[in-house]
């Protein structure tokens, strides 16, 4: 279900739930580019594990009010604003690729209000020692520091073919991924309709610009300041994120574990789901 919050200093959180209404609440962030409605597919998982999954939109994206060059604190503090405002005293949070970082920053700066974190796929902080990301990413994070108005028009372009023609988009992109991803994308109808990727860009390119330059850019906290316990998951059939990704996280916080998954990809969130949530809300 679409929702909107306002909070008390003008900005708009836009956001979806799924799950169980009265279910252990769990702060899930989307990829990037995408929104909130990538988590759809995982909706009956949830309902069946008594977990709400509360799923913000970031700065810019869909519904959510832009914020100008902020960075990955930033963004999750108004997660995290988001949980206050819901009323929900403490939350798990759930990072799914390009959301990981903001999972983590949730634990970074609400510390005493985050119980624990699962990362699924996700990358790590930038720095000159980091193994490369999907090239395609890759560029839009290079252009969004130096280019943005190019990757503005790239992003447009794929935008209005996802929308115009999803089933040549989705084609496209399935050509690109591994066998387990692709069925994994092509099953569920909210994904297939490419939904969660054109609902990104509902006003525009430039919140999903300023996602990649977040991305790319000091995240406002260390690893090491996340103190909740970070349980990571990574598919070894990942060929979006690689697993030393996974690795720096697991090593970095102050409390985390990586569990691989044999024979899965980057969308192993959905074939995962039970054993993803349940590590999510304990």
């Amino acid at each position: 279900m679409r929702d909107t919050l306002d909070l008390p200093d003008g900005t708009t959180i836009d956001y979806d739930t799924y799950g169980d209404p009265d279910g252990r609440p769990v702060l899930a962030w989307h990829g990037t580019p995408s929104a909130s409605s990538i988590w759809q597919p995982l909706d009956d998982a949830a309902r069946a594990a008594g977990v709400r999954l509360v799923a913000p939109n970031r700065p810019g994206i869909r519904g959510s009010s832009r914020l100008h060059h902020h960075d990955v604190a930033a963004a999750s503090a108004l997660g995290m604003a988001l949980v206050e405002e819901l009323g929900l005293d403490e939350v798990a949070v759930l990072g799914w690729s390009g959301g990981g970082p903001f999972a983590l920053g949730c634990g970074a700066v609400a510390a005493d209000r985050v119980t624990r974190i699962v990362v699924v796929a996700g990358v790590e902080p930038p720095g000159p020692d980091s193994d490369p990301i999907d090239r395609d990413d890759a560029k839009l994070e290079g252009r969004a520091h130096h280019a943005p108005l190019l990757a503005r028009a790239a992003l447009a372009v794929e935008a209005a073919a996802s929308k115009h023609a999803p089933e040549q988009a989705l084609a496209a992109i399935t050509k690109e991924l591994p066998p387990v991803d692709a069925a994994e994308l092509a099953a569920y109808p909210g994904w297939s309709a490419m939904g969660f990727f054109t609902e990104a860009f509902e006003h525009g390119t430039r919140g999903v610009v300023d996602d990649y330059w977040c991305l790319s850019s000091p995240w406002g906290f260390e690893l090491a300041d996340v103190t909740a316990p970070v349980q990571v998951f990574w598919g070894d059939a990942d060929t979006e994120v690689p697993r030393s990704h996974a690795e720096h996280i697991a090593d970095g916080v102050v409390d985390g574990s990586l569990e691989v998954l044999p024979g899965l990809g980057h969308f192993c969130v959905v074939a995962e789901a039970p054993r993803i949530l349940a590590a999510t809300a304990g």
